[in-house]
């Protein structure tokens, strides 16, 4: 029998579920890279009257999500609908790569006031954070620059 074996076990026992329970409490503060896919919905609704002026209603639906398609690779989008003005939200589509000490993302915005892109390439070190390639779209709110 090894006493000291079995105390080593116990106190990792006790570790683990520590951990456990630190992240059951603060959910929003861990990211499982292991989950392939995500989805939100949510629903807005907002009333605002100021004084005189005629009360005011929005609502809208809006849907955001990302897909692992493989382990280096993550699309997502953010898009909704306006039920007071019968249109879409504001809606972009992104591409992301892994690339092991660097790392690249495509964002686009295909229609609307803001139609644009950017890409960028850059590395993944906060030390090396400049060492970056930004390329903007010439175009933002229907206006070349």
């Amino acid at each position: 029998l090894n006493p000291a074996g079995n105390k080593r076990k116990v106190a990792k026992k006790e570790q683990d579920q520590q951990v456990v329970d630190y992240i059951n409490a603060n959910p929003e503060l861990y990211v499982d890279f292991n989950i392939p896919w995500s989805l939100y919905v949510s629903y807005n609704m907002t009333y605002s009257k100021v004084g005189f002026i005629e009360k005011k209603i929005t609502q809208s639906l809006t849907c955001n999500g990302d897909l692992k398609l493989t382990d280096k690779w993550k699309i997502g989008f953010t898009s909704g609908y306006d039920f007071v003005n019968k249109d879409l939200t504001y809606t972009t589509f992104n591409i992301n790569r892994d690339l092991h000490c660097w790392q690249m993302s495509f964002n686009v915005v295909p229609f609307g006031t803001r139609q644009s892109f950017f890409f960028t390439f850059s590395a993944k070190s906060s030390i090396l954070q400049d060492l970056k390639i930004n390329k903007r779209s010439s175009t933002y709110f229907g206006q070349s620059f």
